[in-house]
């Protein structure tokens, strides 16, 4: 059935695993086939881990949330030049899956991803994944040991194999909470986390596979880098990205890093009907060939909502959207006398 993307109010799914949302990332072609151009593609894990996916075509209408059969702990899908998406899980085996939606609307099915040393998928408790102008694409992990572990899947199909990502300083590895990544027009690619100390940090993996280092990205009013639960970065047609996190404060904050390398600071994003910064317990950012980008969040009341940032930075304001109802909860059992 399809749905609106502007309802007044659905019944929403209550899903507090990840809700992920795919764009092109900027690069050549546009966005996801089928929907064509401008579309987006959503994916979560709802309450009962189930893995559900969803089509947001150019003119605002929606497919409708689809399963896929199977359950993740974390989930993340990208959006490649040729129309196809990959998406990248972890089973609720705590393994790494990943498989490809091609652009006829087939699926590959689901292949473990090798750890280090082993045949065996690799253990993880977080994933992302991001599309490259080239046909490639990358994968992060945070690993059972909380290190972040990074892979790229060349356009034939091959694999590198994980390794470590450079840490802060002298450190040869990164520990995190929270991973994401977003591929650039330029063949760079550029990485969030939140560390183990609560922390954001950011850094660029330039398109010859050298790393910048971590840096940390500032709070508002403080030079001390932010505190942070979640994170989410895209990367836009004109060589910038933008960010989003979910502060300590529970509430979505946005900002831009420029294509020279210069950040805007962070800002609130504004809820329903209040200029306060609206609160989140999932976020994920997309870019729009056009330069805007949308944004869809869970919200602290465990709805799913959506909207869209302009290339002129102006907001839609959020709107609430469609999410299965197989993936919603049971009702809470009545209060204790």
């Amino acid at each position: 059935m399809q749905h609106s993307a502007y309802p007044d109010r659905y019944d929403q799914s209550q899903a507090i695993a990840q809700n992920l949302i795919s764009r092109a990332n900027g690069l050549p072609g546009g966005g996801l086939q089928p929907a064509g151009p401008g579309s987006a593609q959503v994916l979560i894990a709802g309450m009962d881990s189930s893995l559900y996916h969803e089509v947001r075509y150019p003119d605002g209408n929606w497919t409708g949330f689809g399963g896929l059969g199977r359950t993740a702990e974390s989930v993340s899908v990208a959006g490649m030049k040729d129309g196809s998406a990959q998406v990248v899980i972890v089973g609720s085996d705590d393994r790494v899956y990943h498989q490809v939606r091609y652009r006829d609307g087939s699926w590959s099915g689901f292949a473990g991803l090798p750890g280090i040393g082993t045949t065996l998928p690799a253990g993880a408790k977080k994933v992302a994944i991001a599309g490259l102008p080239d046909g490639s694409s990358q994968v992060l992990i945070i690993g059972t040991d909380d290190r972040v572990y990074h892979e790229v899947r060349y356009p034939n199909g091959n694999w590198s194999g994980f390794a470590q990502i450079p840490g802060i300083g002298a450190a040869n590895f990164m520990t995190a909470q929270a991973i994401s990544i977003a591929g650039m027009p330029d063949g760079s690619s550029q990485v969030l986390v939140v560390g183990l100390d609560g922390k954001v940090y950011h850094q660029v993996r330039h398109a010859d596979g050298n790393w910048t280092g971590f840096n940390g990205l500032p709070g508002i009013g403080t030079t001390a880098a932010a505190g942070g639960k979640k994170v989410a970065i895209t990367g836009m047609s004109d060589g910038s990205a933008q960010v989003l996190i979910i502060g300590t404060d529970n509430s979505v904050y946005h900002e831009i890093r420029y294509a020279n390398g210069n950040w805007t600071g962070f800002a609130g994003v504004p809820g329903i009907g209040t200029t306060a910064a609206a609160g989140a317990k999932e976020i994920s950012i997309g870019a729009d060939p056009d330069n805007s980008a949308q944004v869809v969040i869970i919200g602290l009341d465990n709805h799913v909502y959506h909207e869209i940032r302009y290339a002129n930075a102006n907001w839609t304001g959020a709107v609430s959207t469609a999410c299965p109802a197989s993936a919603q909860p049971t009702p809470p059992p009545a209060p204790q006398r």
